[in-house]
């Protein structure tokens, strides 16, 4: 028969194969990246050629740089309705005080609040502050052909 000072080593020795289980099974990975999606599935996404980009490369509104391009800059220059306008770098929009790309920003961010008043939905609520975002990109640096009139992905 156990005495009992041998029944509290043992409880202790189960609480602590116990803790030191689930700490590492439960612990977070430090990768230096934030997963978006479980497990990092849908993390990297491919385009039309089939070149691969991590989620982080193509969020509207941070500047980064990549192997295929140098350091590109996204600028918040509009914001019609519930949505939200990066203009990258080389966009033929991003200038302010150009006045053809004023022009060009002007009628797509009129036409982007055309649209934001038809429809009704949550976001428009006061208080909340999500938009959907467009990020505008050069067509230079998506390797568009020079008579090609426009690109779009999802």
């Amino acid at each position: 028969m156990k005495t009992n000072k041998q029944t509290k080593i043992l409880k202790f020795i189960l609480v602590l194969v116990v803790l030191t289980i689930s700490n590492y099974n439960f612990a977070q990975e430090v990768d230096g990246g934030a997963l978006y999606s479980p497990d990092g599935i849908f993390d990297k996404v491919f385009d039309k050629d089939g070149t691969m980009y991590n989620l982080s490369e193509i969020e509207a509104g941070k500047s980064y740089g990549s192997s295929r391009e140098n350091t590109v800059t996204n600028v918040l220059l509009c914001t019609p309705g519930i949505f939200e306008l990066y203009f990258q770098t080389g966009s033929g929009m991003e200038i302010v005080g150009n006045p053809l790309h004023d022009q060009r920003r002007s009628i797509i961010c009129q036409a982007f609040q055309d649209i934001s008043n038809f429809i009704n939905t949550p976001l428009k609520n006061s208080g909340n502050t999500n938009k959907v975002k467009f990020w505008i990109r050069s067509p230079v640096l998506l390797g568009l052909p020079p008579n090609a009139a426009g690109a779009a992905s999802a």
